[in-house]
């Protein structure tokens, strides 16, 4: 648990320093970059989704 629970705020640090960049993007470029900027999330969200679909997976095999 305290290991997950580690790896979460390293994760949230991550994506804390990410938004301010991509504020810095959308003030240097415009409206183009909001939209990239909004991809760019969205891919972040799917990795992660990915990587706890996968956490889930090998415990349950583990498990087994």
């Amino acid at each position: 648990m305290n290991a997950f629970a580690s790896r979460r705020t390293k994760y949230e640090k991550k994506s804390q320093v990410a938004s301010i960049y991509y504020k810095k993007l959308i003030i240097l470029q415009g409206k183009h970059t909001a939209k990239f900027v909004e991809i760019f999330t969205l891919f972040d969200l799917l990795k992660l989704l990915k990587m706890l679909i996968m956490l889930i997976f090998l415990r349950k095999r583990r498990n087994s």
